[in-house]
């Protein structure tokens, strides 16, 4: 069967330190169910079996990808809040990702996956991001805009997509699985202990890792996260993780 390329957003993740990660789950097998169950998430994330949305995920190695065809309305939203809560998740189980999220001609089937699309997003994720955060490309955020949900007009669009998203210091819009987190907690009040406690542990074990490279990685989680705590309730300002540690 001929195919032909159509124009999709591509969502490329990868886990970080996977390395590490597959030399644990040879010493001990919870660890590979552990890290197959945050694989496995991205198809009920995404709604991998639902042929009405046409979204595709592929999953190789390390790395996870999601397409859909660009102008699906408001998909572009709800793809990013599904990362969103994705992101949340994994950093339950003790993982985190980066990522790159790009639009363009792509291939993209249970089969096969090819396209100037993936490469944009792989680039993006390998040689911008730098750190774990997975981030946008301005052409996609006004795509978001563009083909708004039904029910809204472009302003709400906006709205919806600056509750997911935020503005990064190099102006890089990123997914944001800090502050703007929170909207997804089921108890906030409650959660946001554990959700904060889980992102902490992380960040400690990133910033004493013996490599530099990754301790700098966790340097950039560790500022968004004070910033997250400062902006909560000043009972949780205990939880900063200080420069000294």
């Amino acid at each position: 069967m001929k195919m032909n390329y159509e124009n999709r957003v591509c969502c490329f993740l990868d886990f970080l330190g996977f390395k590490e990660i597959v030399e644990k789950t040879t010493i001990n097998p919870s660890e590979l169910d552990k890290i197959i169950e945050a694989i496995n998430m991205a198809r009920e994330h995404f709604e991998i079996e639902n042929p009405i949305k046409r979204t595709v995920v592929t999953q190789f190695s390390d790395s996870i990808v999601i397409s859909f065809p660009y102008d699906t309305e408001s998909e572009v939203f709800y793809t990013l809040n599904d990362i969103q809560m994705y992101l949340a998740r994994l950093i339950y189980r003790g993982y985190i990702v980066r990522g790159g999220i790009s639009l363009g001609p792509l291939v993209h089937t249970t089969e096969i996956l090819i396209g100037p699309a993936m490469i944009d997003a792989y680039e993006l994720e390998s040689k911008i991001a730098k750190f774990p955060r997975v981030i946008l490309s301005k052409d996609v955020y006004e795509l978001g805009v563009k083909f708004h949900a039904s029910h809204h007009l472009p302003h709400h669009e906006i709205a919806a997509l600056n509750e997911v998203i935020s503005e990064d210091t190099d102006q890089r819009l990123f997914v944001d699985y800090f502050g703007k987190n929170i909207q997804n907690l089921d108890d906030p009040e409650y959660d946001f202990a554990i959700y904060a406690d889980a992102l902490k542990r992380l960040i400690l074990a990133g910033i004493s890792h013996i490599d530099e490279k990754v301790r700098a990685k966790y340097e950039w989680v560790k500022i968004k996260y004070n910033e997250m705590i400062c902006s909560w309730d000043s009972a949780y300002w205990k939880f900063k993780i200080l420069d000294d540690l």
